[in-house]
């Protein structure tokens, strides 16, 4: 990481993620060999304004990775990017309103590929929780963006709305998602986390699944929903 040392506090970020595969278990069979994966990146962040934060991140994965059908690795060529704005609001500024907006891109599969590989791998990225969305799709063949209002009600009370967008990137057949709309859905949630005491924190997700047009069966369309109370205790 580089720091610019400007008023804006600008920075770069570059890193490099490796992940090797051994398991004599896996699907590589008689091909043998480690499936492995690089993931290089970078990210630059700078503070346009003095309230606006903002920050601009790409990655590439190459490699090879297991072939779930055949005992064959594939080759892996996959791009991701995300930007990430958060603007505190100048209004009601004792309730301190932040407006906050990302979006996610994944690369999916070019038809006709066969063993070149152009859809992202999420790795463990389906680890988050909290997100209907993440419980649905991996983080991979999509764009994802968020729109979301976090407000201090009251003291140790902190409240967030939040509205996310998925689309397809490239067309899928599978399951009961069906081939000419890319539209996958739309998530509302809620969120409130009281902070009890320093050390206890207690909070609340309400949240709301609305499916989209590449939905093909209507039994498959209808809303998902949750309700998530958490605590975190810290020792």
């Amino acid at each position: 990481t580089y720091d610019f040392g400007d008023a804006k506090k600008s920075a770069v970020e570059a890193y490099v993620f490796a992940k090797a595969d051994r398991s004599i278990n896996s699907a590589l069979g008689a091909q043998g060999g480690a499936s492995k994966m690089y993931v290089p990146g970078v990210r630059v962040s700078t503070n346009l304004l003095d309230s606006l934060y903002t920050s601009l991140e790409y990655a590439h994965q190459m490699g090879t990775r297991p072939n779930v059908t055949t005992t064959f690795k594939d080759d892996v060529s996959a791009n991701a990017a995300q930007f990430i704005a958060v603007y505190q609001l100048p209004v009601a500024e004792k309730y301190t309103p932040v407006l906050s907006y990302d979006y996610t891109y994944t690369s999916g599969e070019k038809k006709g590929t066969t063993n070149d590989k152009t859809n992202w791998s999420p790795f463990y990225e389906d680890q988050n929780g909290g997100k209907i969305h993440n419980v649905l799709f991996t983080q991979s063949n999509s764009h994802v963006q968020c729109l979301a209002l976090q407000v201090n009600p009251m003291e140790d009370v902190t409240t967030k709305l939040s509205w996310t967008n998925l689309r397809l990137d490239k067309d899928v057949s599978t399951g009961a998602l069906t081939t000419g709309n890319k539209a996958l859905g739309n998530e509302i949630d809620f969120n409130v986390k009281y902070a009890y005491t320093e050390d206890v924190t207690i909070g609340a997700n309400l949240g709301w699944f609305i499916p989209g047009k590449a939905y093909e069966k209507p039994e498959k369309s209808q809303v998902a929903s949750q309700a998530i109370i958490n605590v975190n205790v810290n020792f």
